[in-house]
């Protein structure tokens, strides 16, 4: 399968989330980047803003670091990306910078095959 392949790219220019079930529930408590996705997530400031933008949608998604500074989360603007994008468990969801910026984003997600019975 091609995503390890697609994680190292992604690192370089991005970064990508796994939806978790955690992820989809109405009183999260914030969704976190990946600590391989660290150097990108050290250009933002405590706490920052994103622009997510896909085909006929965008969203401005608040990151913030934890106070340990050992990781990065999505908070505010979350639970609508997530809705608009009708994300479910498994799904993958890249975020690539956008003509060098860190702030802007486009996001692909590839949607999880349905299990076989």
């Amino acid at each position: 399968m091609f995503l390890p392949l697609m994680n190292i790219y992604v690192r370089a220019s991005g970064f990508a989330i796994t939806i978790k079930p955690s992820h989809l529930l109405p009183d999260y408590s914030g969704v976190d980047i990946s600590i391989d996705y660290e150097d990108l997530c050290n250009m933002w400031g405590i706490i920052d803003y994103i622009n997510v933008y896909s085909m006929f949608s965008s969203w401005r998604l608040e990151v913030r670091k934890r106070s340990d500074w050992k990781r990065t989360s999505i908070h505010d603007g979350w639970l609508e990306f997530r809705n608009c994008l009708e994300l479910d468990v498994g799904d993958l969801c890249i975020f690539e910078c956008s003509r060098e910026s860190y702030n802007h984003f486009s996001v692909r997600v590839i949607k999880k095959p349905p299990d076989d019975h």
